[in-house]
């Protein structure tokens, strides 16, 4: 078993993160009721005010629960000291040095009006279905543009 001390845990379901696997990451602006989905980023998985989210599903569940609290704090009936134990505070990869070699790249960001948000969840919370379809489709390229680039580099050390 993979040593685990290092490695990122999904705010949905607390799963371990694996080098191999396709995560994603999210942030919010609370001032601006902005959310981002980011490209899994090590450095930026580090910092203590991102999530870390292990499958589109989990992004997914992540945003309906942000549009109807208000908040990233999931589950939003835990103590928040236990939500820190999911993202390090250490800025330093596995080999003991910042991560640089990458900026973040962001797929997505949803901005909102709270007032709207909270009159569509009322009259018609189908109505959102669009925008995270729309979301999920760019997700599941990305998880199938990894899987792809890493057949693609298996076939290449096999060939070596």
């Amino acid at each position: 078993m993979p040593e685990k001390v290092n490695l990122q845990r999904c705010t949905i379901c607390g799963n371990f993160k694996e080098e191999d696997q396709t995560w994603f990451l999210m942030t919010e602006s609370c001032w601006e009721d902005k959310l981002n989905v980011w490209k899994w980023n090590q450095a930026m998985a580090a910092r203590e005010a991102v999530h870390s989210l292990c499958s589109p599903r989990h992004v997914r569940e992540l945003i309906i629960h942000w549009m109807t609290t208000g908040c990233l704090h999931y589950p939003f009936a835990q103590a928040c000291p236990n939500l820190t134990s999911f993202r390090p505070k250490s800025r330093l990869g596995r080999k003991g040095h910042e991560d640089q070699t990458s900026l973040p790249y962001r797929l997505g960001e949803i901005a909102v009006d709270r007032d709207a948000v909270s009159r569509i969840l009322v009259e018609d919370p189908l109505s959102l279905t669009t925008l995270l379809d729309e979301l999920m489709m760019t997700l599941e390229q990305e998880v199938v543009e990894d899987v792809e680039s890493g057949l693609l580099n298996d076939v290449y050390l096999m060939d070596i």
